[in-house]
């Protein structure tokens, strides 16, 4: 409790004096003494302590209220008044910082503004009181100067140049620009995407403050939901202004969002290795990100999740998650335990399985599996031919996954769009 009210002397011999110099009422009641041996022993002493306070001493009260005005001088005068026996001691504060003499200079002009306090203090207490000096206090105090400094301080911000709307390429990097006045304080800008902050996307956008207002929202790569509109919102403590565009998409008809022909599977080989399966199709190629519980698997990682003969550490929820420009789309499959996934194995087909997952492969092939089917469809080393509105349609797959009938099927609705303006009768479509 070391401070200037309490001192603690020793005698050398064990003997301890705490002294408290001036008391005052709230020293009034239980006192604690705890003492601790270096081998972690305690000890408490406790006293009650009674003060005998004359009845004529009372804690501080403001009688009128302080008052903060702006002399004809330009100085800063408080007034108030207050009462309380013993004669209170009075502290001054400025913006939460005590004012002393000599600090006379800096409370001059518009430097004067702000939030005052005076504490007034004696042994039976403490009372405050506060005040605030506007603009409206010192204005007929001010010279032509100071009040145009105060008019261009005290004003919200504006857009000198906002935004506007424009078209871009979907896939490509993309910058919005604005220009707000400058202003004191400096304004705070906030960038929104159909009035959703950008913030959570730290990777994707990226802000860029110049001098003199201007600033620019840097977008690394368009995506299909960055067809919105777009509104930038500059704040400071007098205001805000918005600015606003519509940002319209070019988009190739062939670009599609991923989808997958085959839900993940995660299955448990008997060398206590986690294999994950799945097929999944979309323009721009899909970039794949995978998870075991909500936690990225990168390279490397294969011993967070791989375990003895049982699996047991592999055992939870995996997820593929699948993005291009056109949107994400995820799959999920759960490793519960290695008898339920082996019995699985044995309904599917053999297929060649990665000995670890600290290499993820995404494999693409030419190879098809002959399978039987409807007479629309026939599936054959690289081509799948079907009936389109009457029209016999062959469509030749490179470099794919091997594919079933139904994901052969799924391929031709994801352009059944464009496939009916390209089919005519003597003419047969090609696609890879």
């Amino acid at each position: 409790m070391a401070s200037k009210e309490y001192k603690c002397l020793a005698d050398g011999i064990g003997g301890y004096v705490l002294e408290v110099r001036p008391t005052e009422a709230e020293d009034q009641g239980e006192w604690k003494l705890v003492a601790t041996s270096q081998e972690g022993a305690i000890s408490i002493s406790t006293c009650d302590i009674n003060m005998i306070i004359p009845k004529h001493f009372k804690k501080p009260r403001f009688l009128d209220t302080l008052k903060a005005v702006l002399t004809e001088e330009g100085l800063v005068s408080f007034e108030c008044k207050v009462v309380g026996s013993p004669t209170p001691l009075l502290r001054w504060f400025k913006d939460g910082q005590e004012l002393k003499p000599g600090d006379v200079y800096q409370l001059t002009g518009t430097n004067s503004l702000g939030s005052y306090c005076c504490i007034a203090k004696n042994c039976m207490g403490e009372a405050r009181s506060s005040a605030e000096l506007t603009v409206e206090d010192i204005e007929s105090q001010l010279n032509d100067e100071e009040r145009a400094q105060l008019i261009s301080a005290s004003q919200a911000p504006k857009f000198l140049h906002g935004l506007k709307s424009e078209e871009a390429k979907i896939n490509e990097s993309f910058r919005f620009t604005v220009h707000v006045s400058v202003t004191t304080p400096l304004p705070t800008l906030s960038w929104y995407r159909d009035d959703q902050p950008i913030e959570n996307e730290p990777e994707k956008y990226f802000v860029v403050r110049e001098h003199l207002g201007i600033c620019h929202l840097d977008v690394r790569q368009l995506e299909f939901n960055d067809q919105a509109e777009w509104k930038c919102v500059a704040t400071n403590e007098f205001g805000h202004s918005v600015t606003s565009c519509f940002l319209r998409l070019n988009i190739p008809k062939h670009f599609k969002k991923p989808k997958f022909l085959e839900c993940l599977r995660a299955v448990l080989s008997e060398e206590g290795a986690v294999n994950l399966e799945c097929k999944v199709i979309g323009v721009p190629q899909p970039v794949l990100k995978w998870y075991k519980d909500g936690v990225e698997l990168k390279p490397g990682d294969i011993h967070r999740i791989t375990s003895g003969e049982d699996g047991t550490c592999c055992l939870g929820t995996y997820t593929c998650e699948a993005r291009n420009c056109m949107g994400t789309v995820a799959s999920f499959a759960s490793l519960l335990g290695f008898e339920d996934q082996k019995a699985r194995q044995e309904e599917r087909m053999e297929l060649v399985r990665q000995p670890s997952l600290s290499t993820i492969h995404e494999e693409r092939t030419s190879q098809m599996y002959d399978t039987a089917g409807d007479q629309s469809v026939t599936i054959g080393t690289g081509e799948v031919s079907f009936s389109f509105d009457g029209k016999e349609v062959s469509v030749s797959l490179y470099e794919t996954p091997d594919l079933t009938e139904d994901e052969a099927l799924q391929i031709v609705e994801m352009y059944a769009e464009q496939l009916s303006e390209h089919v005519s009768d003597p003419n047969t479509w090609g696609a890879s």
